[in-house]
């Protein structure tokens, strides 16, 4: 119990034979729960190991595995989780055990979310005008540009339409080339 972060100890069977109050209260569950009861039935309501199961992984592979998942305790928040696994070899170096330890990184993950969604915020309004939804010239440049390069890169043509609006020379005298453009 003096880890903070989540800990427990899982034989062949998938008993949890160890485990800490933090490992306990990240599902929403009373240590005396958890203790002796297999992980994917006390945990997950299942009748067999979970489908990807990390603990599964380390008893096959023999090497320390990680996996990041989402849990969603009843009547709790979604709580993204990195899951660790180390295995306990015995003395013929046969896997007895695993230790899983598991972080909560919901704080990170939100962040890393919010930082999507503004890095693509900032994109659109960098390349749309607000006014009409279309693209702008930074946008049109940028196209243009690669158009370039994808006809250089295979040796192929490329062609360009303009169209040209009747009276437009008004509104780029009126209000200058910058808003005509």
């Amino acid at each position: 119990d003096s880890f903070h972060d989540s800990f427990s100890i899982v034989d062949r069977d998938y008993r949890i034979v160890k485990l800490n109050d933090a490992y306990a209260r990240m599902r929403n569950k009373l240590p005396g729960d958890l203790y002796g009861e297999k992980c994917y039935e006390v945990l997950c309501g299942r009748n067999s190991v979970c489908e990807g199961c990390v603990v599964e992984k380390t008893f096959r592979s023999k090497k320390p595995c990680t996996k990041e998942k989402v849990i969603i305790p009843p009547g709790g928040p979604e709580t993204w989780i990195d899951i660790c696994t180390y295995p306990i070899f015995d003395r013929n170096r046969s896997i007895t055990h695993v230790i899983e330890y598991a972080r909560d990184v919901t704080v990170r993950r939100r962040a890393e979310e919010e930082k999507k969604l503004l890095i693509n915020n900032l994109n659109h309004l960098s390349t749309t005008d607000g006014l009409t939804g279309l693209f702008n010239r930074r946008a049109l440049t940028d196209i243009l540009q690669h158009e370039i390069e994808r006809a250089e890169r295979y040796a192929s043509d490329l062609s360009l339409i303009l169209c040209d609006v009747d009276k437009f020379k008004s509104i780029n005298d009126t209000y200058g080339h910058a808003a005509g453009d």
